[in-house]
Order: C-alpha cells, then structure tokens, then sequence
C-alpha cells in the first residue's frame, strides 16, 4: 500500500512538473515593430561576423528616448562593465544578430559572469589583427519619431552627446 502511495505522488509530481508554463528567457525581448525596423536596417548597412551588437536605450522624458546602437569587435561600454562589474540584463535577436540591451539599470545588479565575459574580450580581440570600424548610430525617438545619425566616437548615456543631435537628419519615421 504504501508503494501504491509512493508511486501516485511521484506520478502527480511529474505530472505537474511537466506541464509548469516556462517563462521567456532574457534572449527572447521582442521589439516593437519601430524599433525591430531600426535595428534591422542598422545590421543591414553595418555587417559584421563575430561582432558585438548592443543597444543603449535612455528615456529622457515621457515621449522622448535617445537609442545609441552600436557594433563592433568590442562592447562600446567594455571598460565601464569591467570596472563596475555589469552586464546586459536583456539581450533581443534581430536579423539573426543578439542584440545586447543596457539601460543603465544594469549598474545596480551585481553579476559574477563578467570575468568570463573580460576573457572571452581577449580572446576575441586581441589574436585577430584584423581591425573592424566600430559604429555608431545615436537615433532619437521623439513621440514615434525617430532621427539617426552616425558618430563614430558617441558614448551612451552622455551629456556631450547632446551636444551632436542638433545636427541629426530624419532616415525614418
């Protein structure tokens, strides 16, 4: 009697364990169709094998948000994630790139995982001497619409950046 107890709990766990509904993991963000537009045209204009992709997203009022998108053979951040001990908390795919997404939120969560990502940086970077331009788009979505333009040297999240908008040119809307 008790084996026939024993088995009908194991079986009423494993028949619960399997139908438990799995969350999406962070790989699995889905833009809107705006932004997977943007960034499909990004990755369009800028191929790149075995580059970084990120994307640097910073609201800075109710309608208006600055998206600093970027590829290269290092993260444009990679200091700063080193030193402060951060990463991307989210990450989407578009076009078949990752896209690794900061916010700057990522500075308040600790993740150990960033001395594997500091190894995997030398060892991608510094044995190929093949050297790739880095780019940069800085876009501006300001009530749904969004102007591009391309600075080479534009770091996220700066108030110098600012400064470069005010020459901007309208790609889409």
């Amino acid at each position: 009697m008790n084996n026939l107890k024993f088995l009908i709990i194991i079986s009423f766990i494993t028949f619960c364990s399997c139908n438990i509904i799995k969350e999406p993991d962070s790989a699995s963000l889905q833009p809107n169709k705006q932004l997977e537009q943007l960034l499909r045209f990004f990755v369009e204009k800028n191929p790149c094998e075995k580059c970084y992709y990120e994307l640097y997203i910073n609201k800075e009022f109710p309608e208006k948000f600055i998206l600093t998108i970027y590829t290269g053979k290092f993260s444009l951040t990679q200091d700063e994630n080193i030193h402060y001990n951060q990463l991307a908390l989210e990450k989407l795919t578009v076009s078949g790139k990752e896209f690794k997404v900061f916010s700057g939120a990522e500075h308040y969560f600790n993740n150990k995982k960033i001395h594997d990502e500091r190894k995997k940086f030398i060892i991608d970077t510094f044995p190929n001497n093949n050297y790739i331009r880095p780019v940069t788009w800085t876009a501006i979505d300001s009530a749904g619409t969004i102007t591009i333009t391309s600075y080479t040297g534009t770091y996220p999240f700066s108030l110098c950046l600012l400064n470069m908008l005010y020459q901007t040119k309208t790609l889409c809307t």
